[in-house]
């Protein structure tokens, strides 16, 4: 299972949180230096001291009694500050409920600030309260002028969530609501697609595109909705003439994997080859390059190229996880447990883990 590793000073959406330690002992003092009274200094020293255990707590990867520590500061604070982190942290650690306590109270001590609306937002859509996260993102989005900005803002929010189909809904409603917007539109398209409704997609990523034939995310979204639509011949000539006008690596990349989700696997492998040779070592052509050999058969190419991206952090346990396939098929067991011992986290971990249990019984057996 994937271990989730909490650090305190990660935090999302504008980051306006001062990210420095607290120092106990220094904080008691200018507590009792600088207070009004006796009651708002002891009250001060007490919210300290919980945002203290909650830093301790955090270092020992400890999240319950971080978040106890932190909702207890946020709740007993008149200042919005430790509403804020805990919210923050509660979003990080995907602790819905204790998320919208705190971003409950950051709105009631700062209730000018847009962005404890867009906190619980997403809170709301983990809950899996549709109609309450369509009103917190609404009221996130009229509090800025700038819709384009909002609209990016909500798709950073929702396009990570594992809920694709609620995260639709949620967008689909914001684009009724604040409608003929191109980045509106995108977003839309980009969730559609996820949530496999192609036909939304479709119609949102056009618009989009035709918005603007410079945006080329936006082209190349059309263009992946194309071909998910059938509309082969129409995606590749988009992608074609994108990669053709520009020479940035993503949509050199994009049109190479388009190819080879078109069927194309020999274009598609010249251009990764390409690619590789303009910019040896990318690990993204190398991935696309190792599964186009596991598809095609070719287990040395493919052991290669994932053998190549055991170096690199994004790709290491799931390199390690076909290496570990790989070996499998191959008949070599202890290789095979060996690549799957290093499969530490990512989506593989537990099928690696499960594999291995097989692999062993399966030996004790014979």
């Amino acid at each position: 299972m994937e271990r989730r590793i909490i650090r305190a000073g990660r935090l999302g959406y504008i980051d306006r949180m001062n990210g420095t330690r607290l120092l106990f002992p220094a904080l008691i003092l200018a507590g009792c230096a600088t207070a009004p009274s006796v009651d708002s200094g002891d009250r001060q020293i007490e919210v300290d001291s919980h945002l203290l255990l909650a830093d301790i707590a955090l270092d020992r990867q400890d999240r319950d009694t971080a978040m106890r520590e932190l909702l207890a500061a946020a709740m007993l604070s008149d200042q919005p500050g430790p509403a804020e982190r805990a919210t923050r942290v509660a979003h990080e650690l995907e602790l819905t409920e204790q998320g919208l306590t705190a971003g409950a109270r950051w709105r009631e001590l700062a209730s000018s600030d847009e962005r404890p609306a867009w906190y619980l937002g997403v809170f709301e859509t983990r809950a899996n309260r549709v109609q309450r996260a369509i009103a917190e993102f609404t009221t996130f989005m009229r509090s800025l002028e700038d819709r384009t900005a909002g609209f990016a803002l909500v798709l950073e929010a929702l396009g990570g969530e594992p809920y694709t189909g609620i995260a639709t809904a949620i967008m689909r409603s914001l684009n009724e609501t604040f409608p003929n917007v191109p980045a509106g539109q995108y977003a839309l398209a980009r969730l559609a697609l996820r949530s496999g409704d192609f036909e939304l997609a479709l119609e949102n990523a056009e618009a989009a595109s035709k918005s603007n034939a410079d945006w080329i995310e936006a082209q190349l979204l059309y263009a992946r909705t194309l071909l998910v639509t059938g509309r082969t011949e129409d995606s590749l000539a988009i992608a074609a003439d994108l990669a053709g006008r520009n020479d940035e690596l993503e949509v050199q990349l994009q049109y190479a994997e388009l190819l080879l989700s078109a069927g194309r696997p020999r274009e598609a492998e010249t251009r990764l080859n390409d690619i590789l040779a303009d910019n040896p070592g990318l690990p993204e052509a190398t991935r696309a390059l190792a599964f186009l050999a596991m598809t095609e058969e070719r287990v040395e190419d493919a052991k290669r190229y994932f053998n190549d991206l055991r170096g690199e952090p994004n790709y290491r346990s799931e390199a390690f996880y076909y290496l570990g396939r790989i070996a499998e098929t191959e008949r070599e067991f202890l290789q095979a447990t060996r690549s799957y011992s290093r499969v530490t986290e990512g989506t593989h971990a537990v099928e690696a883990q499960l594999r291995t249990a097989r692999i062993l019984y399966a030996e004790q057996n014979d």
